[in-house]
């Protein structure tokens, strides 16, 4: 009896415990990595407008304090994005501002690339004391994917040792 009585509490806590999910192209709350080490961690979107609410973590060889808050917008993400896809990819786009005054932006898609959601974007980033013009602005892309934590698992021993 007194069995039955737990399962009968239990059983309401499992079912209503919420799942986490992966974030996607169409639903891209959660943290994303870049191979360089970067994190952006897309926190909110409001529903209404597309704008974003993000925090950036640039790689230790930057800027080592952070992350820093941004915001932006997302486009299509209502869409799915699919590889081979005639639809549409998921358009996005966010700004950081930087503890020296500078300030950089992405713009980029999401899509499936084999199988993985990933970012695909371009960045400028404008530097307020510089000696000369050009070096005022630096360019490149930057590509992220999903990150997925190894909580509690160890690497696996090297061979022969």
């Amino acid at each position: 009896m007194k069995i039955t009585r737990f399962l009968l509490f239990l059983i309401p806590c499992i079912v209503s415990t919420p799942m986490a999910v992966a974030q996607n192209c169409s639903n891209p709350i959660g943290i994303w990595k870049t191979s360089s080490g970067a994190r952006l961690d897309i926190r909110e979107i409001n529903p209404d407008t597309g704008q974003i609410v993000v925090s950036f973590k640039s790689p230790e060889n930057l800027f080592q304090d952070g992350p820093h808050m941004g915001t932006g917008y997302l486009g299509n993400a209502s869409l799915p994005a699919t590889s081979g896809s005639e639809l549409p990819a998921s358009t996005l786009s966010f700004t950081v501002k930087w503890p020296d005054q500078s300030i950089s932006s992405w713009n980029g898609y999401c899509e499936l690339k084999k199988e993985v959601p990933t970012i695909t974007s371009l960045w400028l980033w404008v530097r307020p004391d510089v000696n000369k013009f050009i070096e005022h602005f630096n360019t490149g892309h930057t590509i992220f994917t999903p990150y997925r934590e190894n909580r509690g698992k160890e690497p696996s021993p090297s061979p022969g040792k």
